[in-house]
């Protein structure tokens, strides 16, 4: 539930839904909290490589978000 109004806020303060619309969710969240966000796209990595990563990042409790591009 926490997401949702996180989301609510950062709209809010960009005036409207549609405003944040497209964006990344690192970049809201470092923003909303001011803890420092790293974009990983799973394009740059092997299968392996993102596994290793996600699986380090909740080991130090770290948030992590999940994004998708809609192909135009």
């Amino acid at each position: 539930m926490w997401v949702s109004l996180l989301e609510k806020g950062w709209a809010k303060l960009h005036g409207s839904y549609g405003r944040i619309e497209g964006g990344w969710a690192t970049h809201a969240s470092s923003h909303l909290t001011g803890q420092p966000a790293q974009l990983i796209k799973h394009t740059d990595l092997s299968s392996d490589e993102l596994w290793n990563k996600m699986v380090n990042a909740d080991n130090s409790n770290h948030t992590m978000h999940s994004s998708t591009k809609e192909n135009t």
